[in-house]
């Protein structure tokens, strides 16, 4: 989940980093070699951080905030994962929307 807290200030939204990971409900990956691909309208984007209730990525130029997702999940190597629908709660002044995972279904 990608949810805010209240005492959360907007000069603390930098994501990419490992300090904001006590306030989550799931388990965020950091590290550059475990971030996976959202592929989105044959648009691959790669996560800059992720968790099983959503992720953080580069947005589209056309998305804004309460724009719902849908797209494949898929490892660095390509291979499909599964399929999602998110909800962008977030797009930082960095252009980096937050997406908080509302479905996750396996392709097979």
């Amino acid at each position: 989940m990608l949810a805010q807290t209240n005492n959360e200030s907007s000069t603390q939204s930098d994501d990419s980093t490992p300090h904001h990971d006590e306030r989550r409900r799931h388990r965020r990956e950091f590290a550059p070699n475990q971030q996976l691909h959202l592929v989105v309208n044959h648009r691959e984007l790669a996560t800059i951080n992720w968790s099983a209730g959503g992720c953080l990525v580069d947005a589209l130029e056309h998305w804004k905030v309460g724009d719902t997702v849908a797209g494949t999940l898929e490892s660095q190597n390509g291979v499909p994962m599964g399929a999602i629908i998110s909800e962008i709660v977030r797009i930082d002044d960095q252009g980096r929307a937050a997406l908080n995972f509302s479905t996750i279904a396996p392709l097979f």
